[in-house]
């Protein structure tokens, strides 16, 4: 009986030594379409596994912090005036109410960040941009930096657009000025029409302590605000209604 030889060949590739070097020196030593198959048998599937978490991630982020985020249903940019944090609040409040928004869903801001007459340029800058973009519906500020903003047009006229009770109540206490027809006229040669756009606020309740017969305190309706309504509404509130708190303690909450 014959007996085979069942010994492996010496070339065998069990006996062949098996290389040490990293996967990445492997991959060094590749070119062209060898890389890319390289790269497709080993490392396509991490990579569309990981564009897929951050892509839902992402979906995740903008669904509960940027969809569902709180609505400002008025912003008032306050500047050159300080109020304590406690009366902007307790203002919003009383307005949110007065105007019965839902505390849960929706906000007023009153914003008194801005020091424009220091020659604050990020306040400056701050304030052109959201009027720009339409995110502030109201300016209030001294009549020294008000006059800019009716010169460069951006307050709507309040003889084209306050409802009848407005006008004919706070007709008095208007601000008159011009819009300039072309880049070099000044406030005092603008060719304009003359109008009212703004109303001086020295007899409002909030504002009496902060007016000066130099610089009177006076509010303007942004051209480019998204809630012209609720506009007219806070000039009712703070001239019919509102009277800031004298000490903490009258500070009412929702």
């Amino acid at each position: 009986m014959e007996i085979k030889d069942t010994r492996l060949d010496d070339s065998a590739e069990i006996y062949k030594k098996r290389s040490d070097k990293p996967q990445r020196h492997k991959l060094k030593e590749l070119h062209g379409k060898e890389k890319l198959q390289y790269f497709s048998d080993y490392y396509l599937k991490i990579v569309l596994v990981a564009a897929l978490v951050i892509a839902l991630s992402i979906y995740f982020i903008y669904s509960v912090w940027i969809a569902q985020k709180v609505e400002t249903v008025l912003n008032v940019a306050i500047a050159d005036y300080v109020f304590s944090s406690e009366v902007l609040e307790d203002a919003s409040n009383r307005f949110g109410e007065y105007i019965n928004i839902d505390s849960e869903s929706q906000r007023v801001l009153l914003d008194n960040s801005y020091y424009i007459s220091v020659g604050d340029y990020s306040s400056t800058q701050k304030l052109s941009t959201y009027i720009l973009v339409g995110e502030v519906d109201i300016i209030i500020t001294k009549e020294s930096i008000f006059q800019s903003y009716v010169l460069n047009g951006s307050l709507s006229s309040l003889t084209d657009t306050l409802p009848t009770d407005l006008y004919s109540t706070l007709s008095d206490h208007f601000y008159y000025g011009r819009v300039r027809e072309n880049p070099e006229e000044t406030f005092k040669t603008a060719t304009g029409s003359l109008e009212a756009y703004g109303i001086y606020l020295d007899q409002c309740p909030m504002f009496q302590s902060q007016s000066t017969s130099e610089d009177r305190p006076i509010l303007g309706i942004v051209a480019t605000g998204k809630h012209i309504e609720n506009s007219f509404d806070f000039i009712r509130f703070l001239f019919q209604e509102y009277q800031p708190p004298t000490n903490p303690n009258q500070i009412v909450t929702p």
